[in-house]
C-alpha cells in the first residue's frame, strides 16, 4: 500500500471565508462541519498555519469534561505559552480570554470534533452560550471554531434553531467533497480520463486519495489500496458505517440494493424489510453523511430517485461487499478480472455523474452555453437524458458517453438527443445538443 503525503487541494475558497472571518476583528463563533475525511481538519490545520496568528488547536475526544478541560489547559500552554484556569471548559475559555484581553491580543482557537466534547456534558453548550453573551463578546480576543464530524448533531445542536448557540455564530461552512476536476491535483501527469476513473474508485474525499499512488497504474492502485484485505480503504466503508448509524445492517441493505441498480425508495424499503413511511430517515442520513443523494428531474419534484454521491460508496458495495470471500481467500486477481470486465459499464454512470457536478467548470471554460440557472438529469417512461442546462433565454441537452464513439455513431445520438429534447417541456429560444465522450472518431456532420 501506497500513502502520498498529506496536500492541501483546492479549498482557497473555503480558506478565504475563514480568512475573512478572521479579518473582521473581534470575537468571532465560527461554524465549520462536513463527514470524516472530507479534510475539515487539513483545512484547520493551514489556516492556523498562515501568517503569524496565534491559534490553539484542539481535538476533542470522547471522556469526561473534566479531562477535556485538562488537556485544553495544556494545549494553550504548548500553543501560546500561558498558563489558563477555571473549573469547566467553558471557564477556562474566559480566563484565556481575559489573559488575551489584558495584553491587546487575540488568538484562533479550534475545537476539533466537538460533538464528543458537547456529549460529555449536556449542558456544556448552554454554558457556551451564555459566556458567549456575557463574557467573549464583550472581551474581543478569541476566533472561536467549532468543527464537527457528525453531521445531523451539528445541524440540530449548534445550527438548528431551537439550539442554545443559535444567532450566535458569525458564520458557518459545511465542507463538502471534492468535485472530480479537484481530485486531479493528487494526479499530476494523468490524463483528464484517468484521474476520473480514480475519482470513479475512491470520490471525492482527499483521505481517500493519499493511497493511490500517482507513479502506479490504476489497477495496481486498486488491488493494493481497495481490494486487498487489511488495507485501510478495504475496511473503511464498514468502519465509517459502524461508527456513524445504530442499524448497519440496514443501511447495508440498503447501499446494496443501490448498488444493484434499485433506484426507488419504496422498493429500497421493501429489500431492507422496514416501513416504506420510515425509509426516509434513513436515506436522509445517508445524505447528511454525503454517501447517496436523492435527485428528481429538474423542474420537477416527483418522481425521485437514490443514487450514490460517493463513488468510493459506489465502488465498495459495487465489487468489494459482494467478492469478500474470494478477496478473504486470497483470489484478488479474479476479482480483477470480473471488474475490469464491467468497468466501461460502471464508469458510464460514473461519467454521467461526474459531468453534471463539473457543470459549473463546463461553463467556465465554454463548454455550457445557458447560465446553469438549472440543471441535472432528466427522465420521463423510459426516456433520459444524462444533463439539461437551461436558463431564461437558453437549454442545452447533453449525452455523456463513457469510451470511443465514431462521427457516425455520434450523430445517431444527437439526432436522438433532439427527440427526447421535445419530450422534456423545456423548450428555449436558443437550444444545444451536445455528446460529451472520452473519444470520438471522425467529426460528425450534423
Amino acid at each position: 500500500m501506497s500513502c502520498q503525503d498529506t496536500k492541501f487541494v483546492d479549498r482557497e475558497l473555503e480558506l478565504s471565508i475563514l480568512e475573512r472571518h478572521w479579518a473582521r476583528g473581534g470575537f468571532r463563533l465560527f461554524i465549520l462541519y462536513g463527514r470524516r475525511r472530507v479534510g475539515k481538519t487539513r483545512l484547520l490545520r493551514e489556516f492556523c498555519g498562515r501568517g503569524d496568528r496565534r491559534c490553539v488547536f484542539y481535538v476533542c475526544v470522547p471522556g469526561p469534561e473534566d479531562v477535556a478541560r485538562d488537556e485544553f489547559v495544556e494545549t494553550v500552554r504548548a500553543s501560546l505559552g500561558v498558563v489558563v484556569r477555571g473549573r469547566d471548559f467553558v471557564e477556562v475559555l474566559e480566563d484565556l480570554s481575559g489573559r488575551l484581553r489584558s495584553v491587546g491580543g487575540r488568538a484562533a482557537v479550534i475545537l476539533d470534533e466537538f460533538q464528543y466534547l458537547a456529549l460529555s456534558s449536556r449542558g456544556l453548550v448552554a454554558r457556551l452560550q451564555r459566556s458567549i453573551d456575557n463574557v467573549l463578546r464583550r472581551d474581543g480576543s478569541l476566533f472561536l471554531v467549532i468543527c464537527g464530524s457528525a453531521v445531523s448533531f451539528m445541524e440540530a445542536e449548534i445550527l438548528g434553531y431551537r439550539a442554545p448557540l443559535y444567532g450566535r455564530r458569525s458564520g458557518a461552512l459545511r465542507l463538502k467533497p471534492l468535485r472530480p476536476i479537484q481530485v486531479a491535483s493528487f494526479y499530476p501527469g494523468w490524463s483528464l480520463r484517468r484521474v476520473i476513473e480514480a475519482y470513479g474508485a475512491l470520490g471525492g474525499t482527499p483521505a481517500y486519495h493519499r493511497f493511490f499512488d500517482p507513479g502506479k497504474t490504476l489497477w495496481q492502485n486498486i488491488s493494493e489500496s481497495i481490494l486487498s484485505p487489511g488495507t485501510y480503504l478495504y475496511d473503511e466503508a464498514f468502519n465509517l458505517l459502524r461508527q456513524e448509524v445504530r442499524e448497519p445492517r440496514t443501511y447495508f441493505t440498503i447501499l446494496t440494493g443501490i448498488a444493484s441498480g434499485v433506484r426507488s425508495q419504496s422498493e429500497l424499503a421493501n429489500l431492507a424489510r422496514v416501513d416504506p413511511r420510515t425509509i426516509g430517515k434513513y436515506i436522509s442520513l445517508l445524505e447528511d453523511m454525503d454517501i447517496v443523494r436523492r435527485v428528481s428531474p429538474p423542474g420537477r419534484r416527483k418522481p425521485v430517485q437514490v443514487t450514490f454521491a460517493d463513488n468510493y460508496f459506489r465502488f465498495w458495495f459495487t465489487y468489494v461487499k459482494p467478492n469478500q470471500g474470494l478477496l478473504e481467500a486470497g483470489l484478488l486477481n479474479e476479482v480483477l478480472e470480473e471488474i475490469k470486465g464491467s468497468w466501461s459499464s460502471y464508469m458510464g454512470r460514473v461519467f454521467e455523474d461526474a459531468i453534471v457536478e463539473m457543470t459549473p467548470e463546463l461553463r467556465k471554460i465554454g463548454v455550457i452555453k445557458p447560465r446553469p440557472e438549472r440543471y441535472g438529469r432528466w427522465w420521463h417512461k423510459g426516456e433520459e437524458i444524462d444533463l439539461i442546462v437551461w436558463d431564461r433565454e437558453a437549454a442545452q441537452y447533453i449525452e455523456v458517453k463513457w469510451g470511443s464513439l465514431t462521427a457516425r455513431e455520434a450523430e445517431e445520438h444527437l439526432q436522438k438527443l433532439r427527440e427526447k429534447a421535445g419530450k422534456t417541456g423545456i423548450r428555449r429560444r436558443k437550444e444545444y445538443y451536445t455528446i460529451i465522450t472520452t473519444k470520438l472518431e471522425g467529426k460528425p456532420s450534423l
